[in-house]
Parts: C-alpha cells; structure tokens; sequence
C-alpha cells in the first residue's frame, strides 16, 4: 500500500395518475406534469457565481493550494443560494417538443456497429433492510444490479430468420443485421438457452452480484466465487474462488474485458462474525484468471468498502471510511483518502471516464460535488458543486454525464443534472411524485440511494435520458397496469417524447443499442417477457425477442427493478444479487439465459 495522502483541505465558506378532467388537445397520459411557473431554488444572484462552474484543475494532492485553484476532491467556495433556479426555467408549454409516434407498421431497424468527514448513512444498513424485506416475503431481492458487456470491433455478417407472435401476430427477426453486442436475434421467438443452478447456501442472505457478458463468456457472481460459462453451450468454463461473500461488483467491464469485484477478507466464523468488505480483485472475463488483488487499508484497519467500479484506466472503490483508487493493471495505490478527511469520496462513476462523487462538511450542513478526474496528473478536470440539500448522488452516465440527485427526505432520486464535457450545467430534470409514495419519483431510474451506482432502469445517448413512468391504470383495460417511457432532451431538461407499453403491458429501458433504445417488456401472468427496440426518432416498436410463455413465472421473479438485467449478442440474461437459505423455494436459477 502507498503511504496515505494528505487529507482534503476543509471548506472555505460557511400526483400521479390520469387527469379527471384533461382539457382538449392536453398531452397524452404518462407526461410529467407542468413545469414549476416560477424559477426554483439555487439561481445565483446578479454578479453571484453559479454553483457547481468548473475550476481550474492546476494543484495536485498534497500540494499548497493557490487560492484561485482546486485540487482533486477539495471542497470547493460556497456561492450564494436562494435565488432564481437556472437548472429549469419556466416552461409555457411543456410539452411543445413532443410528436405523436406515427402509427404505421414498424420500420426495419438500421444497426450501426458496435473538522470531521460528513458522516453518511451506512450502505449496510441498506443492505439489512433488504435483507429483512427478503426474509419476511420469502423472495429474493437484488441489492444493486450489477450487468455490463463488452463490445469490441466485431466483423459483420449476415443472419435471416423470421417468427411470428401469437401475442398479436407482430413479426421480428428478420433481415440482415450487423453481428456484435448490440445485434438483434436472429429470429423472434425466444427460449431458455441455458441456467445457471440456485445455489445452495447455510445461512441467511449472502451477496451474488455481478454480470458481465463478452462474445464468449458470461460470468456470473456466486457464492464466495465467481463464474464463467461459455456463451455458445452454457457450459462452466472458469470458476473463481474469493476470501469471502461478494460485497460489491463493477458495472462496468474494460476494454479489454477486465472486471472488478469487492469482496470480504474472510468467510466468516459464525453469525456474529462479520469480516470487513476490503479486497478489490480483478479478473479476466474471458480466462478466469485473477489479475491482481488487493485490500483497503486504514494504517493497520481495514477500510470499509461499499461500491468498485472500472473507468477511465482505473479501478476505484469508495465507502464509509475511505477511498482508494488503483491503475486498471494494479501496482500500488494511485490515491487513498482514509477516514478522518475533510472530504472524502462516497464512490465513483465508470465508463469511458472516471468521476467522483465528493462529501465535504458536517453531519448538519454536506457539501457534494461531482468531479472528473485526470489519473495522470490526480487533478480534477472540472468540479460541479451539487444544489445544497442534496443527501446522495448517483452517477447515471459518465459520458454523457448525467447526475441523480437524492434531497432531503427523499427515499430515491428526485432530480436529474445533464452536465456538458466542461463540467457545465446543461439542465435540470424533475423526476415528478410517486402516485404511490410522495417520497419516491413518478420516473424512477431505481438507483442505490447511498451508491454511487449501478441505475437499472435508466438508457442515455447523445440527446436524451430515457425513463419508465411508474405503473398505473390501463384506460384501455378493466383491470390491466400499464406504463410508458418518456425520453427527456439533456440540453433542455423537456420531455419530448413518449413510448407506451401497450394493453396490459409494462415496459422500462435497459440500454441504447447504437441509435436503438432497448427496452424490457415485463410480463404477464399468460405471456412472457419480450425485448423491444425503440426507435426514438420515430416512436416505432419492433419486437425483438418473445421470451415464451410458459417461462412467465420464472422471467417474471428476476426482475430489472432489483436484479441484473443485461441484453447483449442477441441474448437476454438475467442475473440474481443476493442469495437467501430460502431461496431456492422461490427461485429456479442464479443466472438465466434466453435467445434463440
């Protein structure tokens, strides 16, 4: 381990539902409701710095600190608050950007190719909570999906097929498509291709996260271990044996398919013995093999650890009681920030870049700011400081960035910040109310509120965010729920346009599939699950994959709001997260996968 770097200096300054009575010509149901009619809070005054403008990245850790620059991870000047919002100004017309979706026959897609640190609420105490929802339903729960793949420059083929679905007599499949991690099945009708078994377990609740799928392998977290199985046969190709349970699992794999893991330092003794959430390990997709590991250390205590993720060249973790932040190929320690700083990291955000999530302040009063980090030189490229009230961030997109915002009593993410690649605020999206819940959102990406990530339900490109609406009556039904997706423009902030699941239907976004929005339809108690490529230039839905349905009750118990949930190659893979002793009464597998 590195000696410990100097600590951050401390802070320079101080409903939902269908309308009763919609008027002619009002939008169609599952739109967020009409913009605030005054600015909201945050808006600096005349002269007044905006809060979270990027600065100067010019001093390194541990180095003096010239007034007009920040390092990396320091606080950065509080500007004036309560005044006018520029996150979202007044809209006359919400809904001035949508078109309806034309209605005619889907088009064949086209796929291009591939004093004292701010106290925080212990994530595991949020993973007790899930624990105990687990054992009091008897059904197993996911605490924090964790699904990536890997594309890499694939040669491009050809492949014809065609179906039909009984479901409506919708065609799908057909055609020549671009091979790849986001090429379509070959033809509609899916079936389960191959399993992996639930795992037998002793004690009460244990951690199996982590999905990851490359052109040959799919791996999946198990018990004390990690797995790979061969994409074309199922077949277990690799198994991982670790210290201990798996605490946490990268999002994100590498360019050349490199994963991480945070996993404990021991098995433990007994039900009283908990040993500490400590080791990254990096392993190899493909072979297996462990490429380096290492432990968080605290002079001579274990760091508490939380959340790993892989970006930017780098393998960072964060938690309660530090950061440490590693090269991708290993060695020592880029930076450690121990307990006792004045700022310290709640996690980090991966991808093409690697950001941070900063916590500075007291318990009373957390300043939070996202920054990009160059590994280079341990500076940040751009700090953007987080409106005051802000509780949690998460981190939904590094390229583009897009910020979830936890405020006050809030129990999941309220607002959405679009920034550009400076650090610069683009805008600020309202994630409405819970018909349900008032503390929860009408538009739930269904991030980990005390993580940094993964968001399960959440696809971005270039120009929009893209969210499932919360379920709701079906007009269309007597008794059927239904919902929509709604794509949000990142320069405005505006809803522009909207995807309805259909009759009886529930849908949410899994991932962008070159200009494709890829997007999970949920199932019903006659029907299976089915993968629908959305094109949101036009709103028109192609079916891409029918899962069948006599594998309802199975699809319909892994579920994208708590598990892993990974298209990729044609194929739908569903991952658990957590494994119970009871489990295996509820659930068929560990991993499944459906294709054709």
């Amino acid at each position: 381990m590195s000696e410990p770097q100097p600590p951050h200096q401390p802070p320079s300054g101080g409903g939902f539902g269908p309308p009763s009575d919609q008027p002619p010509g009002a939008p169609g149901y599952g739109y967020p409701g009409p913009a605030p009619t005054t600015p909201g809070y945050g808006y600096p005054a005349s002269g007044a710095p905006a809060p979270g403008q990027p600065e100067p990245p010019t001093v390194s850790y541990g180095q003096p600190e010239p007034p007009p620059t920040v390092s990396y991870g320091q606080p950065t000047p509080t500007p004036a608050y309560g005044q006018p919002n520029p996150y979202q100004q007044p809209d006359p017309n919400p809904y001035a950007g949508y078109q309806q979706p034309p209605q005619t026959t889907a088009p064949m897609a086209v796929y291009p190719g591939g004093g004292a640190p701010a106290p925080r609420r212990p994530k595991s105490a949020q993973r007790t909570i899930v624990i105990a929802v687990v054992l009091a339903v008897l059904f197993v729960a996911g605490s924090g999906a964790t699904a990536w793949y890997l594309t890499k420059d694939d040669s491009s083929t050809t492949a014809t097929g065609g179906g039909g679905d009984k479901d409506g007599g919708d065609k799908g499949g057909d055609g020549t498509q671009t091979t790849g991690a986001d090429a379509k099945p070959g033809k509609l009708a899916g079936k389960l291709l191959f399993s992996a078994a639930y795992p037998k377990i002793d004690t009460s609740v244990l951690g199996v996260d982590g999905l990851w799928v490359t052109e040959k392998t799919v791996v999946k977290g198990d018990v004390n271990a990690v797995a790979g199985y061969d994409s074309a046969t199922g077949a277990e190709k690799w198994r991982l044996e670790l210290d201990g349970e798996i605490c946490g699992a990268s999002q994100h794999l590498s360019e050349d398919g490199r994963f991480a893991l945070l996993t404990a330092e021991a098995k433990p003794k007994n039900e009283d013995d908990h040993p500490s959430c400590n080791q990254v390990v990096v392993v190899d997709a493909d072979s297996g093999k462990k490429l380096w590991q290492d432990a968080g250390m605290d002079g001579d205590q274990p760091l508490r650890l939380d959340e790993v993720t892989v970006g930017g060249g780098a393998v960072a973790a964060g938690g309660t009681s530090g950061a440490i932040v590693w090269k991708l190929t290993g060695g020592e320690p880029l930076w450690q920030t121990e307990s006792g700083a004045d700022c310290a990291e709640d996690g980090f955000g991966g991808g093409k870049d690697l950001l941070a999530v900063v916590r500075c302040g007291d318990y009373s009063d957390p300043q939070l700011k996202v920054e990009k980090i160059d590994l280079a030189t341990k500076n940040s490229v751009w700090s953007y400081r987080l409106p005051e009230g802000t509780e949690y961030a998460q981190l939904l997109s590094t390229d583009p960035v897009v910020v979830g915002l936890t405020l006050g009593d809030r129990s999941g993410t309220s607002d959405l910040l679009a920034l550009d690649d400076q650090g610069k605020l683009r805008s600020r999206i309202s994630l409405g109310t819970s018909s349900i819940s008032s503390d929860s959102a009408q538009y739930d990406p269904n991030c980990e509120t005390t993580e940094v990530e993964p968001c399960r339900t959440v696809a971005v490109d270039e120009k929009n965010v893209y969210l499932a609406s919360e379920q709701h009556s079906d007009p269309a039904s007597d008794s059927g729920q239904t919902n929509e997706i709604v794509a949000f423009d990142l320069a405005t902030g505006k809803s522009v346009q909207k995807f309805d699941a259909g009759k009886d239907r529930t849908m949410v976004p899994l991932r962008m599939a070159g200009s494709k929005l890829i997007a999970y339809m949920e199932p019903t108690y006659e029907r299976g699950g089915r993968i629908v490529a959305i094109d949101p230039a036009t709103g028109a839905q192609e079916p891409w994959l029918q899962l069948p349905g006599s594998q309802s009750d199975v699809d319909s118990r892994l579920s994208p709001d708590r598990d892993s949930v990974l298209f990729a190659y044609g194929r739908l893979y569903f991952g658990l997260n957590l494994a119970s002793d009871s489990g295996g009464e509820h659930n068929k597998y560990l991993m499944a996968a459906y294709g054709n």
